[in-house]
């Protein structure tokens, strides 16, 4: 990005939510789809941290959609059995 001053400007924004405090309780899809921020600021500034909280909410959002879609897998499965 050729704006370095918004890039410098966001991350200082985005260090409080680090913790992981503000982004809310349990697992969300208001709070894993999140996670395209801090991946998108990583490619930036190259801060671990910042990729770590990406990669840890965007794993939440597959194991979400892992247990919905396994039982169908299963049940499905079943029924061309039949």
């Amino acid at each position: 990005m050729k704006d370095s001053v918004t890039i410098s400007r966001l991350v200082s924004h985005y260090e409080v939510l680090l913790d992981g405090v503000l982004l809310g309780p349990g697992v969300h899809v208001d709070v894993n789809v999140y996670g395209i921020v801090p991946l998108e600021l990583f490619r930036f500034t190259h801060d671990e941290r910042v990729r770590k909280q990406g990669i840890d909410l965007t794993d939440e959002q597959w194991k979400i959609l892992y247990r919905i879609v396994s039982p169908i897998k299963h049940v499905t499965g079943l029924m061309t059995c039949i």
